[in-house]
């Protein structure tokens, strides 16, 4: 009986694998009010909500919520765009240049905060 592979899926890896980083919100509610991409380079590239060439929702009980944002943050870690290529290095150092500007809509949760 051979031992169990103990590796994760992004410990394996081929010529031309294609990697993708979610870039996420920072904010639990608010609307996007600028996204700064820095000039890609490479295979590089985003992939936003206007980008998807079919359905750009999917249902979680009975609410209705956009695969990529649509531009309003719904919840925090939300995803905003896909981030892709070949060379994880050059993606992260792109993803430390993306900055996204938010208009926020904090609700009042308690008297406390």
């Amino acid at each position: 009986m051979a031992e169990s592979d103990p590796r994760f899926i992004n410990d394996y890896f081929s010529d031309g694998i294609i990697i993708i980083k979610i870039i996420r919100s920072t904010v639990p509610r608010a609307k996007i009010s600028s996204i700064s991409i820095p000039e890609l380079s490479g295979d590089a590239g985003v992939f936003m909500y206007e980008d998807l060439p079919a359905e750009k929702n999917f249902r979680v009980f009975d609410r209705e919520l956009p695969l990529l944002s649509d531009g309003h943050i719904n919840y925090k870690g939300q995803p905003i765009l896909l981030l892709y290529g070949s060379d994880q290095l050059q993606l992260e150092e792109i993803e430390k240049e993306i900055r996204i500007e938010y208009n926020t809509a904090y609700p009042i949760l308690s008297m406390e905060n």
